[in-house]
C-alpha cells in the first residue's frame, strides 16, 4: 500500500467514508440512549463512566481511521478491505453496548 500524493488537491469523501461515518453515528446514538436510560434510573456514575468509555473507544477508532485515510487513501482493494475490517470492528462495538 503506497501513500497518497502529498501534492494532491482537495478531495471529497468517498461513499465508503460516508458509510463509515454513519456507523459512528449509530454507535454514538446507542451510547446516548444508554446514557439517558441510566440517568433516568438515577445511576449517574454508571451512566457517565459507561458513556465515557464507549465514546473514548469510538473516538480513538475514528481518529486512527482519519489518520490512516489521510496518509494511505489510494482507493485500491487493499485500502477498501482494511476499511471494511475497521467498519466491522466499530459495528461490533455498537452492537456490544448493552441495553
Amino acid at each position: 500500500m503506497a501513500g497518497r500524493d502529498p501534492d494532491e488537491g482537495e478531495r471529497a469523501g468517498s461513499g465508503l467514508e460516508v458509510f463509515y461515518d454513519l456507523i459512528f453515528v449509530v454507535l454514538f446514538s446507542v451510547a446516548g440512549v444508554q446514557l439517558a436510560d441510566y440517568l433516568a434510573d438515577g445511576k449517574v456514575f454508571v451512566a457517565v463512566v459507561g458513556y465515557v468509555l464507549v465514546s473514548f473507544s469510538a473516538i480513538w477508532a475514528w481518529i486512527n481511521f482519519a489518520w490512516f485515510a489521510s496518509a494511505f487513501d489510494t482507493d485500491d482493494p487493499w485500502f477498501r478491505l482494511s476499511v471494511l475490517v475497521q467498519m466491522i470492528g466499530v459495528s461490533v462495538m455498537a452492537v456490544g453496548v448493552p441495553q
